[in-house]
C-alpha cells in the first residue's frame, strides 16, 4: 500500500515539474518575441498620407526621385515589394527615415548557418 502511494506521489510530482517547466518556457518565449513590420510607416494608402501630412510631394525640392537615378530605383523597388503606395514619396524625400529603412529592408539576407567540416 505504501509503494502505491509513493508511485502516485512521484507521478504527480513529475507531471507538476513538467507543467511548471512548460509554463516557464511559454513565458520566456512570449517575452522575447519581437515584432517585425513590412512597412516603415503607419499608413498604406495615398489618401491617408495626404490627409495626415499635407505635403506637396511632386513639386517639393526634397523630392530626390524627380530626375531618376539610384534613389528613384531604390524607392520604386521598395514601394513595389512592400505594396505600400505611400512608401515611394516618403522614400524620395527620405522622410521619417524611410529611405534608410528601404535600403536595409531590401538588402536584408538571412544569416546562413556555418557548415562544419
Amino acid at each position: 500500500m505504501v509503494h502505491f502511494h509513493q508511485r502516485i506521489f512521484l507521478k504527480m510530482h513529475s507531471s507538476l515539474i513538467i507543467t511548471v517547466s512548460l509554463s516557464i518556457l511559454v513565458v520566456f518565449l512570449t517575452s522575447t518575441n519581437h515584432q517585425v513590420h513590412s512597412n516603415p510607416i503607419q499608413y498604406s494608402k495615398w489618401d491617408e498620407y495626404v490627409r495626415m501630412s499635407k505635403d506637396e510631394f511632386l513639386y517639393s525640392k526634397d523630392n530626390k526621385c524627380r530626375h531618376g537615378g539610384e534613389v528613384r530605383n531604390l524607392c520604386e523597388k521598395c514601394a513595389k515589394v512592400t505594396k505600400n503606395e505611400v512608401v515611394f514619396p516618403l522614400c524620395c524625400q527620405d522622410k521619417k527615415g524611410v529611405a534608410s529603412w528601404c535600403r536595409e529592408f531590401l538588402d536584408y539576407r538571412p544569416v546562413e548557418p556555418a557548415l562544419s567540416s
